[in-house]
C-alpha cells in the first residue's frame, strides 16, 4: 500500500500547488486546473479497486471503474458511494465529452475518494 500513499501525496501536492498564490508572480491558474488531480484520484481509486478485485474481495465482469465500484458496493465499507459515483460520472463527462468539472466539485470528489481510501486502509 506504500505506492498508494505515494500516489496520493502527488495528488495532494498538485492540489496545493494549484491553490497556492506566490507573491510577485503573475501566474494565474484557472479552476480547470483542478481537473487533473480529479482524474488522478479516480485513476488511483480504480487501481485500488482492481487490486481488491484481483485479490478476490469481489467479482466483476469488466475492468471498468464503474463496474468495479458497483461490484464492491456491498463488500467494501463505502463512506459515500453515491457521491463518489457522482464524481465518476463527472470524470467520465470530462474524459469523453470535454466537460470541465468545477473547482468546488473537484475538491469535493477528491476529498470523497480520500475518505474511501482511508476507511479501506489504503492511506
Amino acid at each position: 500500500m506504500d505506492a498508494i500513499q505515494e500516489h496520493w501525496e502527488v495528488i495532494n501536492k498538485l492540489m496545493s500547488k494549484i491553490s497556492r498564490k506566490v507573491p510577485g508572480y503573475c501566474e494565474t491558474r484557472t479552476s480547470d486546473s483542478y481537473n487533473l488531480p480529479l482524474v488522478l484520484a479516480f485513476s488511483l481509486l480504480d487501481e485500488v479497486l482492481s487490486e481488491r478485485q484481483q485479490s478476490g474481495d469481489f467479482p466483476s465482469t469488466t475492468n471498468q471503474i464503474g463496474a468495479r465500484m458497483f461490484a464492491s458496493k456491498e463488500i467494501l465499507p463505502w463512506v459515500d458511494f453515491c457521491l463518489v459515483d457522482e464524481g465518476r460520472n463527472a470524470r467520465n463527462d470530462l474524459a469523453h465529452k470535454g466537460q470541465m468539472v468545477t473547482e468546488a466539485n473537484c475538491r469535493i470528489y477528491v476529498a470523497a475518494i480520500e475518505q474511501e481510501l482511508i476507511v479501506w486502509g489504503g492511506l
